[in-house]
């Protein structure tokens, strides 16, 4: 498949998992000849299930809707607390709303996957005049939780503004707090403790 990158997989239940990775919606063709902004554009979200040890075919969750990258996976495991039976997976991706890759007016989008099917993916934060990217999700107590870098700037040269920041779907962003500055990429991990 031309493009394809960033592949993530979680297991939510024995033997069941699901795997999403971002890929061009060009032919092999096109995607050699295109140029950075078009082959960027050009990404679209797809899934494989795995179920009884056979993955299943590649499957679109989401279309070609300017460009879709950075996803991230968290599970909800069946059998832990709060978890719903067959358990259930967070999907998080940066979606770029911009007409080009560097006019950076990136958003998170998000979906879920349970009892077979993903919800229909959502736009999960709003940065205004800003920029929203490199989400990550984790499950605590049944209840997701995602963090992500937002910049009040759109430029690649704006990184003092960049913050790390929090939610929970349906709340209100957060600034972490006592965060370095210029946070870029981070990593999400549960602490059973």
């Amino acid at each position: 498949a031309p493009g394809a990158s960033e592949v993530v997989q979680v297991f939510h239940a024995p033997g069941r998992a699901v795997m999403v990775y971002a890929q061009s919606e060009l032919s092999a063709a096109q995607f050699l000849q295109s140029d950075l902004v078009t082959g960027a554009r050009s990404r679209a979200l797809r899934f494989r299930v795995l179920q009884n040890g056979v993955w299943s075919s590649p499957q679109v969750l989401t279309s070609n809707a300017g460009g879709e990258a950075q996803v991230a996976l968290a599970a909800c495991p069946q059998g832990e607390p709060g978890c719903p039976a067959g358990g259930s997976v967070m999907a998080v991706w940066t979606r770029d709303a911009g007409s080009n890759v560097f006019d950076y007016t990136f958003e998170i989008w998000h979906a879920f996957w349970q009892n077979g099917s993903w919800s229909p993916p959502a736009r999960l934060t709003d940065a205004g005049s800003g920029t929203d990217m490199h989400p990550q999700a984790v499950y605590l107590n049944g209840v997701p939780l995602v963090t992500f870098t937002r910049s009040e700037q759109r430029s690649i040269g704006a990184q003092e503004t960049r913050r790390l920041m929090y939610l929970r779907p349906g709340g209100s962003p957060q600034e972490i707090g006592d965060a370095p500055a210029g946070i870029i990429w981070q990593s999400l991990q549960r602490d059973d403790q």
